[in-house]
């Protein structure tokens, strides 16, 4: 029986596009809340550890609390991080201690650029994604005892992570020749600006270039742009590259909850796997995963690449799936 991760971000869903739009903020209690349920199920599926990830709000702690004298078989610890410093370092460390644990998958609980920074630190343990941020394009909405019983099934061996898990398409950013310096999960954009300043990016009117590894109309991001300019979601094996300027053809699309705004698209290209593009602009700010990341400089060109071995994501419905046709809870009771 494998260890089950958790690295659930207290902060995701709290940047500023909360406060311009019309979005809600998940509180950590309702977190909690979907972590005890979690517990709850991997519990009935006979796992005996839990790890969490050290956070300032004390999650793990707070779960264990509240199921203290409930459980029969497993175990909710918080890791030991030394020098834990309550940013995403913390997620990036945590994600390397639970791969060498040797877990059967991390649960992911926050935002898209939560799961950005668990993917740099993860290698090939797969992750789950839970959607609590403000952009979530990457992560879904999971019900936490679906969300255990998934989780149990790989970590008791009941179903095979190759049957459940599927590698998802990662955009690289580096030099030329040079190594990966850093990656997005779902868009890098290079946006009009000086500084990092806020780090989410909420206006569209200053996107200059965007970068996706997939574009649907039914997504909230700057990878809606993406969505309702081509009317079609992109294929699995392509990405796609979108210059915007002021004398191209007009799209809105919602780039946050209860935001639609308005680009014009100067040009578009598919990006094939494997496939590098230079940064075409050489002033401003790249963001990855909607938060400004890197100022460009003028000094160096930066590239960004399309890959499709990125990360392992959990595909929860066939999860399910798989451990009921392998009678995971047949005879149980």
């Amino acid at each position: 029986m494998k260890p089950v991760g958790v690295i659930a971000n207290p902060a995701s869903g709290r940047d500023i596009r909360r406060l311009v739009t019309s979005a809600d903020a998940a509180p950590v209690s309702d977190r909690i809340s979907i972590l005890v349920r979690m517990v709850r199920a991997l519990d009935s599926i006979g796992v005996e550890q839990v790890a969490f990830m050290p956070d300032p709000y004390g999650i793990g702690g707070k779960v264990a609390r509240e199921l203290e004298g409930q459980l029969s078989t497993t175990s909710v610890e918080t890791l030991a991080l030394e020098r834990a410093e309550a940013n995403f370092r913390d997620s990036v460390r945590c994600a390397r201690i639970m791969r060498e644990m040797g877990c059967a998958l991390i649960v992911v609980m926050g935002g898209d650029g939560t799961c950005r920074v668990v993917s740099k630190g993860c290698g090939d343990t797969p992750i789950l994604p839970v959607s609590t941020g403000t952009n979530n394009v990457f992560p879904q909405f999971v019900e936490g005892t679906l969300l255990g019983l998934a989780a149990g099934a790989l970590a008791s061996g009941s179903v095979d992570a190759d049957l459940c898990c599927e590698r998802v398409p990662v955009l690289e950013l580096h030099r030329q020749g040079g190594p990966v310096e850093d990656i997005a999960l779902v868009d890098v954009a290079v946006v009009a600006a000086d500084e990092i300043g806020s780090r989410a990016v909420w206006r569209a009117d200053t996107v200059r270039e965007l970068f996706l590894t997939r574009s649907r109309p039914s997504q909230i991001g700057l990878s809606a742009i993406g969505g309702w300019w081509t009317g079609t979601p992109a294929a699995t094996d392509c990405g796609l590259y979108l210059e915007l300027g002021a004398s191209g053809e007009p799209v809105a699309a919602p780039i946050a909850p209860g935001l639609i705004d308005t680009v014009r698209i100067a040009s578009s290209a598919t990006l094939a796997g494997g496939e590098s593009r230079r940064i075409r602009h050489d002033q401003g700010v790249v963001a990855l995963d909607g938060e400004r990341e890197i100022v460009l400089t003028g000094e160096e060109p930066l590239y960004v690449r399309f890959r499709l071995e990125g990360p392992r994501v959990v595909n929860l419905e066939n999860t399910l799936e798989h451990a009921a046709r392998r009678g995971l809870l047949r005879g149980s009771g």
